[in-house]
């Protein structure tokens, strides 16, 4: 059996199996300084400085360390990086347009008219599509009682109501048929076409383009201008900027700071924080603030000799037969010989 845990490791002897198992706690450490050597309740650490203890001091001129001021150079860069906007409009309080970058074109969703928009920077017409086309005649009284449609007005001689001007829209082009009025011009519909009647009942129409109607597809633009500006407050920066044409401007300022030279000497000192932690498998490091304690338990154990005796029984000579067949013997086999006769009787 295994032995209990210890913290004494085990000797090293022949037949002894050892086992160990390490355990690990933490506590939290703090560090603090003093012009002191000493401070109640913390542990010195080995390490003192001295230097000058005085307020810096700055000076736009060149100095020189002495024994008694300490100086140091110090370099700063000064940048600005530029700042950028866009607007809807062209001028913007407080800031410049960029001519140098194009107007952003925001067109908007597709609009629908039938009267012609005006275009423009801001509007333009993307379709356009005739949905009905204009038609007019006159109605002339060419002799009594006989009238016609004709192009041009007819001096009606006969005092009668005549020429009536009519106008009509189709939603679609009239087939132009094969009679000419007296200018000439081009005659359109007729019966059994999508030509509507007048109230002469006359089927035949000329075209009137100034009565057509489109449908126009169109859109506006929104435009969006570029816009730039300087800020008037300077960033600080502590290491080296570079300057960027147009996006960022560089003022590298050098100064000295001073300070008077007092001598003095820091001693440093730690204590614990907090109580030790419960002892755990967990491995922690130890660190500058962090205290670490292994502990090393064992056990063991001897090994035991054991001894293991074997037994055999042989079965009853009963259970078994006689065979005729010769048996070898063996360890798990004994084999007992018997001699065995037979007679018979012989007929006279």
């Amino acid at each position: 059996p295994w032995s209990e845990w210890s913290t004494e490791k085990p000797d090293e002897l022949e037949g002894v199996l050892p086992e160990e198992r390490i355990y690990y706690r933490y506590r939290n450490k703090e560090f603090t300084s003093s012009s002191s050597p000493s401070k109640e309740g913390w542990t010195p650490v080995d390490e003192e400085t001295s230097g000058s203890s005085g307020v810096w001091q700055r000076s736009d001129t060149p100095m020189v360390e002495t024994d008694s001021i300490e100086v140091k150079k110090v370099t700063v860069w000064k940048y600005k990086d530029i700042q950028t906007t866009t607007s809807p409009n062209k001028s913007l309080s407080g800031w410049t347009l960029d001519d140098s970058k194009d107007i952003i074109q925001n067109w908007g969703a597709p609009q629908t008219t039938t009267t012609k928009p005006q275009t423009g920077d801001g509007l333009r017409i993307t379709a356009t599509t005739q949905t009905e086309w204009g038609w007019f005649h006159y109605c002339c009284a060419y002799y009594e009682d006989s009238y016609c449609i004709d192009s041009v007005q007819n001096v009606d001689r006969y005092n009668v109501s005549h020429p009536h001007y009519h106008t009509t829209n189709t939603f679609e082009m009239l087939p132009e048929v094969n009679v000419r009025d007296q200018g000439g011009r081009a005659v359109y519909g007729g019966t059994g076409s999508a030509a509507p009647p007048c109230a002469c009942n006359f089927y035949y129409w000329f075209r009137n383009p100034s009565a057509d109607v489109y449908t126009y597809t169109y859109q506006t633009c929104t435009p969006e201008y570029h816009f730039y500006r300087w800020p008037t407050k300077w960033e600080i920066s502590t290491s080296p900027k570079e300057e960027i044409l147009g996006k960022r401007l560089v003022d590298p300022v050098t100064y000295w700071e001073y300070r008077e030279k007092e001598d003095t000497s820091v001693y440093y000192f730690w204590r614990y924080v907090g109580e030790w932690s419960q002892w755990s498998e967990e491995k922690y490091e130890e660190t500058d603030t962090l205290a670490v304690e292994k502990l090393h338990i064992y056990r063991y154990r001897e090994p035991v000799t054991e001894t293991t005796y074997y037994f055999r029984k042989w079965s009853d000579w009963d259970e078994c037969e006689w065979k005729i067949d010769e048996i070898a013997e063996s360890d798990t086999v004994k084999v007992q010989k018997k001699k065995l006769y037979r007679y018979r009787l012989k007929d006279n």
